[in-house]
């Protein structure tokens, strides 16, 4: 759903025992369950492709319902793969 979010880093572990980073996103008030905007799901779906998650993954990513966003969505002229190659906390 819509509204503000805290935004953690933390790192996983992938079955290989490989450790990842990633960053976790919290909600700061938690209401009625609801899909995602097109265009996040969408951001999520280029991000899981470029990592390689399995094709069931995918599939089961592609099958989430999703709205169009409820307030305009900034358009970042920003190359996907540099987000979704090595995501980095330390500023």
């Amino acid at each position: 759903g819509g509204g503000s979010y805290f935004h953690y880093p933390v790192e996983v572990i992938d079955d290989n025992g490989q450790v990842l980073d990633a960053l976790f996103h919290r909600k700061t008030e938690m209401g009625p369950q609801q899909p995602p905007s097109r265009d996040y799901l969408d951001f999520i779906l280029a991000g899981a492709r470029i990592r390689g998650l399995p094709a069931p993954a995918i599939a089961a990513l592609e099958a989430c319902p999703a709205v169009q966003p409820r307030y305009p969505v900034p358009k970042i002229n920003t190359d996907i793969k540099a987000l979704a190659s090595k995501l980095s906390c330390a500023c």
